[in-house]
């Protein structure tokens, strides 16, 4: 598997050579993008592995029964729960 990586990054460092600048500029930004998408990824498993549970009691969750209309406003039920 390594022999095929080396193949892979010397063809990539040919072509590169033969681009105009423009075009190598557009290649670097290209692979910024990539990195950047993979440790977006990698820290998106990251955070989906440390996911808390907060519970709460039962009457906490009663009192909170009947707040919100699911026909309504949800503007206006946000600000008649604040008022």
């Amino acid at each position: 598997m390594q022999e095929a990586q080396v193949s892979v990054k010397e063809s990539l460092v040919k072509i590169i050579d033969e681009m105009p600048e423009d075009k190598i500029a557009e290649a670097l930004d290209f692979a910024l993008f990539l990195n950047s998408k993979k440790k977006k990824e990698e820290t998106s498993l990251d955070s989906r592995r440390h996911i808390e549970l907060k519970t709460g009691s039962i009457e906490s969750l009663q009192r909170l029964a009947g707040i919100v209309d699911w026909e309504g406003d949800a503007v206006v039920d946000g600000e008649n729960y604040w008022d």
